[in-house]
């Protein structure tokens, strides 16, 4: 039960995450909406903070799943993947295509590192007390 709730907490905190760093980035540099043509610099803000989303939600499902992390950081990833590929696909002429590839390729394996850092906090946390 507790794979399934933080599978599904990681899940929610990367749109959420993303989508307060859209709003923040939007606020910083008005020229940038998501529904148009953003390529360059502003690309590459997106990627990072997109990738930080997603190594966020990965920790998330770790914390709470505690058990199997890295399982559940890759169950996430898939899923994560699977909406990423839906989201770049029908937004592919928005942004260049660097940028999509590269955001496709970070999904599973970020998702999968934010739960190894979830997990290893367990583990120095299992350390202290023992």
């Amino acid at each position: 039960m507790r794979s399934f709730l933080g599978i599904l907490a990681g899940f929610f905190t990367v749109p959420i995450v993303n989508l307060s760093c859209n709003y923040a980035f939007q606020t910083i540099h008005p020229a940038f909406n998501a529904d148009a043509y953003f390529g360059g610099g502003a690309a590459l803000i997106v990627l990072i903070y997109g990738t930080f989303s997603v190594l966020l939600g990965g920790y998330v499902t770790g914390i709470i799943a505690r058990h199997r992390y890295v399982m559940n950081g890759l169950i996430l990833g898939c899923l994560g993947l699977l909406f990423a590929g839906v989201y770049h696909f029908k937004h592919w002429n928005l942004s260049p295509v660097w940028f999509h590839i590269i955001a496709l390729l970070l999904v599973v394996p970020v998702s999968v590192y934010g739960a190894h850092l979830a997990g290893k906090r367990h583990e120095r946390k299992a350390l202290a007390t023992a």
